[in-house]
Formats: C-alpha cells, sequence, structure tokens
C-alpha cells in the first residue's frame, strides 16, 4: 500500500543493536550480511550456533517472529536467511529433522521429501487403560489375586456400608440423622430416639411371644426397629420444628399406651405385607371403652368439670349483666340508629328492627364473603419466609378477593352480653328436684343471622353417656330473620315454615329427621324446655359451650367443654373445630355434606361432643389407675388414703396438658 517505505530498507537503522522494534523499516547488520551474499535468499540452511555472532545471535532473538519454528530439543533455532523484516516469503523453507539425543549433536542434512519418516517412539509405548470410576473393595481385590474373600479386609466394606454407598443395607445406629436446622440438641434427640426405640423394641417383644395373634412375618429385626426410630423422630423433626418436643413426647406416649392390634396395623403398613390395592380397609372408627359403669363415669367427669373463673374474657357468661347495663345497651342502639358492622364482610350498614316504612331490613347492598376460615398453607419445613394465609371456602390467599360468596344483605352478630341480654335476659339453671342424678346431658344449639343478632334457631339435649334424645326442638326467633345460616345451621326455610307447634304434655317421640321437627314460641320457651330436665347440679357436655348458652341465654355452674379439654395449639380464644377433633381421636367424619343433608345437625354434634369428652374420662381413669387410685361407695379413694372427696380439675390448665399429651398431632385450624 506504501511502496516508498520499501526504500529504508537499504540505509542502516539509526538504532542499529539497540533498536527494539519487531517490524523495523531500516537494514539491520544480520540483513546487510545476508544481502551481501554470505546466505542465499532463495535456500534456507541451517547452522550452528557458532556461526552467528553474539551480537547477532541477541538481535535474532530480540527480531524473532512467534511464527519461526524453534527446536530446542537441540539447541537449534532455524531462521530464514533473508531479510527478517522484508516481505514474507510465499514459499516455505523446510526445516530439518533433529534426532532427540542427550547431548548436542551435529544437524543432519535436509531430508529428502520422499524419504520415510521414523515412527515415533512414543507410539511403540503401551497404553494404560483409563481408571475406573468405582474403587474396588477389598473383597474384589482379593478375588482377583487368587485370595479367599473370607481372607480378605473387609474394612473398607464396613465403612461403605456404614455411610450407605456399599452394596448392602445401611448400617444405622441409635444415633439422630443429620438435618439442617435440627429442632433440638443433639443429646436431647439422642434421648427421645432411645426411647422411643425401647418402646419398640417391647412392643415387637409382645409380638413375639404371641404367634397366634402376632405372624411371625410382621416381626421385625433389630436394624429395622432402630430404623423405625429414627425415621419417626426424623418425620416429627422436620414436619413438627417449631413443637417438636410436644409432638415427638406425644409420640412417645401413644407407642407407651399402644396396644397388640394397632402395633400389628402400623407393622403391615409399614413393611408393605397389606396394601389398598390388596384390599385394605379404611381404619374403623375407635371404640370407647372406660371400664367403668355410669355412675363411676360421672365420679371421673367430675374432674373434668370447668371452673367459671377466668372464662368471662372468652366469651362465656357467668353472670348475668346488671340493669344499669342492659339500660346503657339500650341507649347506645337508640344512639346508633341501626347502624353496624357485618359480621362476614366488616362493612358498614344500617338494619331497621320491626322492618322500614318501605319494607326493607337492611340498608347497604348484598354482601360478597369468604364463609370459610383462614388457615395457614403448609409449606416446606426449610421456608422461612413468611407462611401464606388462605381461605378454606375457596382456597384463595387473603387479601387477593372481597369473597366468594354473595348474599341477599349483610347481618351483625351482638356478641356482647348486655346488648343480649336488652333482648332476652340470662338466667341461671333453677334447681330441679325432679332433675335425674345419674346422667349429664349434651347440649348443642343452633343460631341464624335476625335484627337483633344471632338467635336460637333449634336446641337440642341427649343424655350422657349413652345418647338417648331428651330435647329437639325448632325455635322461632324474637327478631326478623336475615339469613337462616343453612349452610351451618341446617335450617331451611321451608321447615320453619310447616314445622308443627310443640305442645305441652303431648308424648314427643323422637325425630327421625329435621323436618318432623316441632317449633316452640320463642328462645325463653325453649329455654324453660330444657330446666325441666336439668338441675344447678346436672353436668352438661358440649363443645364451645360458651355460644349455646348464650344462645339460649343460660348461666350453668357445672360444664364440660371439649373445646378446653383438647385445647387449640395457640390456646384459648383460638379453638380447634368438633370436625377436627373427631376424626383426630376417634376417626369419625361428621358434619358432612349431601344432597339430603345441609349444614350441621345439632343432635349428632351433641352426641359427637359426649363421645369426645366420653374418651378423655377413659384416659382420665387410667391416668388414676396408675397412680393408684380406686372407686369405692361411689368416692375417689386417693392411694394410701381411706377416703377423699372428689377434686375438680381445672380445663384451662391442667385439662389442657392432658389433651396435649393424648394430642397425636397438633392442629391448624380453629
Amino acid at each position: 500500500m506504501f511502496s516508498t517505505l520499501g526504500l529504508f530498507s537499504q540505509i542502516r537503522c539509526p538504532g542499529d543493536n539497540r533498536c527494539l522494534l519487531p517490524n523495523c523499516l531500516f537494514l539491520h547488520k544480520k540483513a546487510e550480511v545476508a544481502v551481501n551474499g554470505s546466505s542465499s535468499a532463495s535456500s534456507t540452511s541451517v547452522g550452528t550456533p557458532q556461526d552467528i555472532s553474539a551480537d547477532g545471535e541477541n538481535a535474532a532473538s530480540r527480531k524473532r517472529r512467534k511464527l519461526e519454528s524453534t527446536t530446542s530439543s537441540a539447541g537449534v533455532s532455524s531462521t530464514p536467511a533473508s531479510n527478517a523484516h522484508s516481505r514474507p516469503s510465499k514459499q516455505r523453507s523446510p526445516v530439518a529433522s533433529v534426532q532427540p539425543s542427550a547431548t548436542k549433536a551435529p544437524v543432519q542434512e535436509q531430508r529428502k521429501p520422499n524419504a520415510e519418516i521414523p515412527p515415533l517412539q512414543t507410539a511403540r509405548k503401551p497404553v494404560s487403560p483409563p481408571p475406573s470410576r468405582r474403587q474396588p473393595t477389598a473383597t474384589s481385590q482379593a478375588s482377583q489375586n487368587g485370595v479367599s474373600s473370607d481372607a480378605a479386609p473387609s474394612t473398607s466394606t464396613k465403612i461403605q456400608r456404614k455411610i450407605g454407598h456399599g452394596r448392602g443395607p445401611a448400617i444405622e445406629t441409635l444415633n439422630p440423622r443429620l438435618l439442617q436446622m435440627p429442632p433440638a440438641t443433639h443429646s436431647l434427640r439422642r434421648i427421645l430416639v432411645t426411647r422411643i426405640h425401647e418402646q419398640l423394641v417391647r412392643l415387637n417383644n409382645e409380638g413375639a411371644e404371641s404367634p397366634k395373634d402376632f405372624p411371625k412375618a410382621l416381626l421385625l429385626s433389630e436394624q429395622e426397629l432402630i430404623v423405625m426410630a429414627l425415621d419417626e423422630e426424623e418425620t416429627i423433626a422436620i414436619q413438627n420444628r417449631v413443637v417438636y418436643s410436644n409432638v415427638i413426647k406425644n409420640r412417645l406416649m401413644r407407642f407407651t399406651r399402644m396396644k397388640l392390634e394397632e402395633w400389628k396395623e402400623i407393622v403391615s403398613k409399614r413393611k408393605g405385607l397389606v396394601t389398598e390395592d390388596q384390599g385394605l380397609k379404611p381404619e374403623s372408627p375407635r371404640l370407647i371403652e372406660t371400664g367403668l359403669t355410669v355412675q363411676e363415669e360421672l365420679i371421673v367427669l367430675q374432674r373434668l368439670k370447668a371452673p367459671l373463673t377466668g372464662l368471662s374474657q372468652y366469651g362465656y357468661v357467668t353472670t348475668a349483666p346488671t340493669e344499669a347495663e342492659v339500660e346503657q345497651a339500650r341507649k347506645g342502639l337508640e344512639t346508633a340508629a341501626g347502624w353496624e358492622t357485618c359480621d362476614r364482610c366488616k362493612t358498614r350498614f344500617q338494619v331497621f328492627p320491626g322492618r322500614r316504612e318501605d319494607g326493607s331490613l337492611t340498608a347497604g347492598g348484598k354482601c360478597t364473603y369468604h364463609w370459610g376460615k383462614r388457615f395457614t398453607q403448609q409449606r416446606n419445613p426449610y421456608d422461612m419466609s413468611k407462611p401464606e394465609k388462605r381461605y378454606t371456602c375457596c382456597n384463595q390467599p387473603v387479601g387477593e378477593s372481597s369473597g366468594c360468596t354473595k348474599a341477599d344483605c349483610h347481618v351483625v352478630k351482638a356478641g356482647e352480653a348486655k346488648r343480649m341480654a336488652s333482648v332476652l335476659q340470662f338466667e341461671t339453671t333453677p334447681a330441679n328436684p325432679n332433675a335425674p342424678t345419674d346422667r349429664a346431658v349434651c347440649v348443642d344449639c343452633e343460631m341464624c343471622y335476625t335484627t337483633y343478632g344471632l338467635e336460637l334457631v333449634r336446641l337440642t339435649a341427649t343424655a350422657w353417656p349413652k345418647g338417648e334424645e331428651i330435647v329437639d326442638v325448632l325455635v322461632r326467633p324474637m327478631g326478623e330473620i336475615l339469613d337462616l345460616n343453612t349452610r351451618f345451621s341446617g335450617i331451611t326455610s321451608q321447615q320453619l315454615a310447616n314445622a308443627q307447634p310443640y305442645q305441652e304434655g303431648a308424648e314427643q317421640g323422637p325425630t327421625e329427621s329435621t323436618s318432623s321437627l316441632r317449633i316452640v314460641s320463642s328462645p325463653s320457651a325453649a329455654r324453660e324446655l330444657l330446666f325441666k330436665h336439668i338441675g344447678p347440679e346436672t353436668p352438661i357436655v358440649g363443645h364451645a359451650l360458651e355460644n349455646d348458652f348464650a344462645a339460649a341465654r343460660i348461666i350453668h355452674p357445672y360444664f364440660v367443654d371439649s373445646a378446653l379439654l383438647f385445647p387449640h395449639r395457640l390456646r384459648l380464644p383460638y379453638r380447634n373445630s368438633l370436625k377436627t377433633l373427631m376424626k383426630i381421636h376417634l376417626n369419625r367424619n361428621i358434619q358432612m355434606t349431601s344432597d339430603n343433608k345441609l349444614g350441621h345437625d345439632s343432635k349428632e354434634d351433641a352426641r359427637a361432643a359426649g363421645d369426645l369428652v366420653r374418651w378423655a374420662v377413659g384416659n382420665e381413669w387410667m391416668k388414676l389407675k396408675r397412680e393408684g387410685w380406686k372407686i369405692e361407695d361411689g368416692e375417689l379413694i386417693a392411694p394410701g388414703k381411706a377416703s377423699m372427696p372428689t377434686p375438680a380439675v381445672s380445663a384451662v390448665g391442667k385439662g389442657k396438658k392432658r389433651a396435649r399429651e393424648d394430642d397425636g398431632e397438633d392442629v391448624e385450624r380453629g
């Protein structure tokens, strides 16, 4: 491109040997010798290092290009004879081959093009096979060497089986498995694993001693017992890390009280001998066997009595509001002019008791709400993010939608005792010498929304512990009905409209269905009907009785509440639902909706609460028997004493602790 630059190639470089430019335009000493005829430009010869001066050698080494080949093994470098800085030639000069040698040897002549090239020495060397990915064990090495496997050292094999990488099963010990986030210290976990293992060994030995009732195929080996104990502890540590201590103690207590039949089912499922495909039937409901008579069960029931003190803050009405408080509530209602907050969607609206001039009962439009409860979605135990809450009705996240259900109007609850007393005053259970003393009474009420709030719409009472029907009537509310709450009450408008009036003294047989129920005129009439069958000393059994007592306006001094016997993990005011408790403790499904059944059945709920309390009575009696208590002449006798009056145990305190021991798992739902 710049042809005139080639004119400088014949001019000696001003820098001479001090020039460090790789492509200098001027002539250097080495190139000058080449031009004068010391070497041919057309052919390249390889000389010895002695043929080059020290200065020329240094200059050549500084001016050598990267594309020039260098043979370091013979100590000779091949360079072109032409000027290194001139234009490159199109024909590449051949390079002499040099034989490898430990010492310097004279350079051989240039090999002919057609001469045979000798093979490389490295091609004749034996090639070793690639290393195997899996290291052979001591046994395999011994077998290859012709040594017996019994005589070969088995240390590596034992180590591999210990960590579970060998061919055999992993050999584990009573050492808790490593977790990323352990719920407790290693020493505590080891103690709990050891205790669980002791109970598993005991149950396995009992099965071995009863070959007729316990098949030999269900017996576990020593290693299987250890693995089962570790699995039990690891499952609880991962799934219930926050309440690990309580849950694993409950599990240990269950193994301690476990009978051979239950142990047989657990081992059968674990070994896979009986599966659902092979005809495994679902677990049947648990039978309640206390080993006591009805009178003895009533004696033990006194220990589960709930105290009235300390319950008023959780909705239990223990004393009737005074006249001054009732008057204050009435003045407040007059001042509010009917403005309320909706119990379902929390919207402000106006209600008109007795109807407005145009016939309306409420103002504010339709109500959009979620009828289900909030629950925390189950997540990975290692996920430390904030848990997401959803609704049980539609599984939608809380806050994303206003509701999944629409109603024609808003509703009001009116849960204050003085406000409820302004409609109908509370009344303490009066003395009744005709009340039976050989039974307790299970009570359950259904409510509906009216212009006065939640009012009684059905009252049911059954005998405890056998479950015979005592009272089961529909109730006509005092206010105008806004919503019958059929989803939960199970009462429809047709049932109320077609119900026959209840007649005093007439034989009212057991009701087979809600369509045959009789109706009473008011909640006070239903309360008086119940008072005829109970007295102050009659134990009343139920679930969340503060709602039932508030609906019937009753203050009763002696009651046993299953919501207090089996408390929620967050304690009051949170409560476990009756449906959840029945499924956990008695393996029964209640409150199941179908085409012919809508909502709850108060008779079913009353009997279910009675069965839960009877199951708690059986557990309480087992505990007392282990401590040495006994029943004589209608009294509980403490160990080492002739007689002792029956103490009342607080259902809020010790009753909760006992219930948590009986409970196999924590319940998230309220």
